[in-house]
C-alpha cells in the first residue's frame, strides 16, 4: 500500500539505491523489476495517484500509460533523447 503522505514515483525498473537514494525522504518508489521488458502490471495500478514518472529506454511510455496518470507532474527517461516516450500526449 503506497504511503500517501508522500508523493508516488513510478519507476519501469528497480535502479541502484545510490542511483536514486535522495528521493527517499521525498518521495515513495516503485519500481518494476531490473531486467523489465514491458511495463508491470502492478505498476500500472499506481499511476492515477503517481506524480513522477521514470523510465529507461526499453519500455515505451505510450500515451495509454500517460493517460492512466492524470496527476504526473515529471517523467524522466534515463537514457538519451526521448524515442521511447510519446511526448505529442504530454
Amino acid at each position: 500500500m503506497p504511503d500517501l503522505k508522500k508523493p508516488i514515483v513510478v519507476s519501469t525498473h528497480k535502479l541502484p539505491g545510490d542511483w536514486i537514494s535522495t528521493l527517499y525522504n521525498h518521495c515513495s518508489i516503485y519500481s518494476g523489476p531490473a531486467d523489465a521488458t514491458e511495463f508491470d502490471p502492478m505498476l500500472i495500478e499506481l499511476l492515477p495517484e503517481a506524480r513522477g514518472l521514470l523510465s529507461l529506454l526499453t519500455i515505451p511510455i505510450t500515451g495509454k500509460i500517460l493517460d492512466l496518470a492524470p496527476n504526473l507532474r515529471v517523467v524522466s527517461n534515463m537514457a538519451v533523447g526521448v524515442d521511447n516516450i510519446d511526448i505529442k500526449r504530454m
